[in-house]
């Protein structure tokens, strides 16, 4: 009985040791970018809602907006077979004409975004009717978004203030 036990712990031992099985660089590298992604979720999710503001540019331009963002999962395959999902701010700028809440407005969707958590910094890359890109950086802190936007293909710029709309 004694032999047995010798016998059958290097077969436990063995088996155990088999069900612990590494993973494949391809796998290591995917569970690598998943924990990136979860991570930048985590920095995005605070920016993600709805802020009201105004526009504003040169001759006393004002426009009523609403800025609609959400964190996405965007596919980036890079060439490579395995498309992986980036986590991304996109969303809809909604410009009203006349007060908030109008019938009549225009939509210029975000088409790309980039998010600087150490300086609270918010790029966004719009598509708009008239503007055709329109590009706004500025402050984002959660609650408001304050800063700059242009529209080089017109050559005209302004200034940008929103605030989170309560939920």
């Amino acid at each position: 009985m004694k032999y047995l036990f010798f016998l059958i712990l290097p077969l436990i031992l063995s088996t155990i040791g088999c069900s612990q099985k590494k993973l494949s660089e391809r796998d290591r590298q995917l569970q690598d970018q998943q924990q990136a992604n979860d991570l930048k979720k985590a920095e995005l999710s605070p920016i993600a809602g709805e802020y009201i503001g105004e526009l504003t540019g040169a001759n006393d331009y004002r426009q009523t907006i609403r800025l609609s963002l959400e964190v996405r999962d965007v596919p980036e395959s890079d060439g490579k077979p395995d498309a992986i999902l980036i986590p991304k701010l996109l969303g809809t700028l909604r410009f009203y004409f006349g007060e908030l809440d109008s019938p009549e407005f225009i939509d210029a969707p975000v088409r790309s975004s980039e998010y600087i958590k150490a300086r609270d910094q918010l790029s966004l890359v719009l598509e708009h009717v008239q503007f055709k890109e329109m590009v706004i950086t500025g402050i984002a802190d959660g609650t408001s978004i304050t800063g700059s936007w242009n529209a080089a293909s017109l050559g005209v710029s302004g200034a940008i203030r929103v605030q989170r709309r309560n939920p």
